[in-house]
């Protein structure tokens, strides 16, 4: 498979607005692909929702914010020089909202500056009224893989080589598509869900990984945090879970160091490739900001040089 650009894919290119001499507005997608094309998504029938962004104008962590998602879809952002990586990236929110900018479009901004094609995942979410909404997020996230499988050539993409890099509840959703791949969680919709969901590769920056699965708890605890527990991710480990790296701060406030170290070590004993980073210090949601603490800020080239020592990007 060639992954030259065609005249078509180089008129998709993307547009980039400076609002000052040293400050980037929003990187804005070539289109954004509707993940289950004109059906409605598995759950989502008689669903009265309407779409909410919300502009966060913070200096310290500008941001867009998505909530009441009816429409999952993925943002595309293609390289100048495409590398054959598709990177599926799944932006945090505590599975209320979506960071949409922070943790979407600007890491699309960094990865396709080195050559990776980027697919920013706005997935469902589980208390906005989807029937078993706790298992809409991986169905999102299954359908994304499958989708960019079956289109493959169309993105100029090698179907082998397609990763999931997620934040916070994001990271959750990347490691249970990577370890629930195969976990049947709706009815097949068309052919593209007979395409193997399983990821290439996956990536978790301070992801809320490393759960037990549980039951519903009968007293009514909300879909969001049940969202964790329904995909089990400890629960899943085999020795087909794809290759996986895993980057956290030690003094992260909101997800415990240990559980991503508990992920790492379940991956490591069912011998999968697996690396960890557990930085100094860093807190939680430091994605690329640029006031992160020093030891944080370098996780993307370190997930870089992974994906070449996997053998994804050589």
């Amino acid at each position: 498979m060639s992954f030259l650009r065609t005249p078509l894919a180089l008129g998709l290119g993307f547009i980039l607005w400076l609002s000052g001499p040293a400050i980037a507005a929003p990187f804005v997608a070539s289109e954004e692909i509707s993940l289950w094309g004109t059906a409605t998504p598995p759950g989502s029938e008689a669903l009265s929702v309407t779409e909410q962004r919300i502009r966060i104008d913070d200096p310290e962590r500008p941001d867009l914010r998505v909530s009441g998602v009816a429409r999952p879809g993925l943002s595309v952002f293609l390289p100048a020089k495409p590398n054959g990586v598709a990177l599926i990236v799944a932006p945090g929110g505590g599975y209320t909202k979506l960071s949409f900018e922070k943790e979407g479009s600007e890491v699309a901004r960094r990865f396709t500056a080195k050559g990776f094609s980027v697919f920013v995942l706005k997935y469902r979410l589980p208390d906005e009224g989807h029937r078993n909404g706790r298992l809409v997020p991986l169905q999102d996230g299954q359908r994304a893989v499958r989708l960019l499988r079956s289109q493959a050539e169309k993105w100029h993409i090698d179907p082998q080589r397609i990763g999931i890099l997620g934040f916070s509840a994001g990271g959750h959703l990347a490691a249970a598509t990577g370890l629930d791949f195969a976990r049947e969680v709706h009815a097949p919709v068309d052919a593209i869900d007979t395409v193997s969901a399983r990821p290439d590769f996956v990536a978790l920056i301070y992801g809320a990984a490393g759960f037990r699965a549980r039951p519903a708890d009968a007293g009514g605890s909300p879909e969001s945090s049940l969202a964790y527990s329904a995909s089990g991710t400890l629960d899943r480990v085999t020795k087909n879970a794809p290759p996986t790296f895993i980057f956290i701060a030690g003094d992260d406030p909101r997800v415990p160091p240990q559980s991503n170290v508990a992920l790492w070590q379940a991956l490591h004993q069912a011998g999968v490739p697996t690396e960890l980073h557990v930085a100094l210090r860093g807190g939680h949601g430091f994605a690329l900001l640029e006031s992160a603490s020093e030891s944080v800020r370098g996780w993307p080239a370190s997930f870089e040089t992974w994906v070449r020592a996997i053998g994804m990007n050589s």
